[in-house]
């Protein structure tokens, strides 16, 4: 079964961070083809452990954040948050709580 993944922002070949949603899920997540190999930031389970680079089981707006710290401080939180948000259906009336 194909996932629904829309692509919220993309830091190219130098950077290779990606920001999506997929299946109600956020993710920030980088792809290096060499032994660092991916760094995730997601609200999914993925059963990451201390060892692994990244955190799981995090709010979107947890995701967003980390995103944009890695990326490049100046991006607009806001606008990629809204942007997430806009993505998951969510109204003003059931956001979920912003953890940063």
């Amino acid at each position: 079964m194909p996932s629904d993944r829309q692509l919220i922002d993309s830091q190219g070949p130098r950077f290779r961070w990606q920001l999506a949603v997929c299946d109600g899920d956020v993710t920030a997540a980088r792809h290096l083809p060499t032994a660092d190999g991916s760094t995730y930031f997601t609200t999914a389970d993925f059963g990451l452990t201390s060892y692994d680079a990244g955190e799981d089981g995090c709010s979107p707006e947890r995701v967003v954040s980390a995103y944009c710290k890695r990326v490049d401080p100046d991006r607009s939180y806001q606008d990629l948050l809204a942007s997430v948000q806009q993505t998951l259906g969510e109204t003003a009336t059931d956001r979920r709580e912003v953890v940063a």
